[in-house]
């Protein structure tokens, strides 16, 4: 029950908190694509970080974490942080050459 509500709170404490750092909407008021994917990314990996130090620092003991959902929270993490470090950088560079072509 508390890895539950600490995995919920973290996740959603880390969204709504990358959403709100400054620098992250654009002209109309909404948010700009870049922030979106870093609010994921950044979700990601807090719920991974913090569902991996309990299970490394209590797992002997706690039996609500098993090994299978360790094992597909990793690969989704290796599928997942690839894919929007390499998106990030393609339309970081997409950006720069649009501008050297004006």
């Amino acid at each position: 029950m508390i890895l539950s509500v600490t995995l919920i709170l973290s996740t959603i404490i880390c969204l709504f908190g990358v959403l709100a750092l400054p620098g992250g909407r654009n002209d109309q008021g909404g948010f700009t694509e870049a922030r979106i994917r870093l609010s994921v990314a950044a979700t990601l990996m807090v719920a991974y970080f913090v569902l991996f130090s309990t299970a490394v620092f209590f797992g002997r003991g706690d039996t609500s974490i098993n090994g299978e959902m360790m094992n597909a929270l990793t690969q989704l993490m290796a599928i997942v942080l690839p894919f929007y470090f390499g998106t990030s950088g393609l339309v970081e560079w997409a950006k720069r050459k649009e501008r050297k072509a004006d």
